[in-house]
């Protein structure tokens, strides 16, 4: 995911090598990067709209689009995503790629802090083992997620849809 791209956001470098991938970032991101899904650094940074639309939709096999020029005010593709609008991103993979619940329901402390519309979302992603809470059970709906948190979810997705 590579939000340094004044032409393309979420561009990622033709033969990225393992060596090419930093030692500090997790086993998922180096996946995605080797996979050309997302671009190593800066795991602790914000990721954008458009870099984790752009992240998701590789991760899915999909066909990916510019978006350069792309002024859309709804979108606001230069906004940091929340946990929960990140949710509902991998949600919309997951009914693509046909994934099955893959446990039980989870409950999260702050399940009543959760927009309605991402609600549903949130919850099926905790059954299918994609989210988790932090360390109070806590799922952060409202937080921006960083590039390895929302790296790990797409990782958990491929591994759940067998892409």
């Amino acid at each position: 995911i590579d939000g340094e791209s004044s032409d393309t956001l979420g561009v990622v470098a033709e033969n990225t090598s393992e060596s090419s991938i930093s030692a500090e970032l997790s086993k998922e991101m180096k996946y995605l990067a080797r996979e050309g899904i997302i671009k190593d650094g800066r795991p602790n940074d914000i990721i954008t709209r458009a870099e984790a639309v752009t992240a998701a939709i590789r991760a899915a096999g999909l066909e990916t689009t510019e978006y350069k020029n792309i002024y859309d005010r709804q979108f606001k593709a230069d906004r940091a995503i929340s946990r929960e609008e990140a949710a509902a991103v991998i949600f919309r993979l997951t009914e693509i790629g046909g994934a099955a619940p893959g446990g039980e329901e989870r409950q999260f402390n702050d399940e009543g802090n959760i927009s309605q519309w991402a609600y549903y979302p949130c919850k099926k992603l905790a059954e299918f083992g994609i989210i988790e809470g932090d360390y109070n059970n806590c799922f952060n709906p409202g937080a921006n997620i960083t590039r390895e948190e929302f790296a790990l979810m797409l990782y958990r997705f491929i591994r759940l849809t067998g892409r």
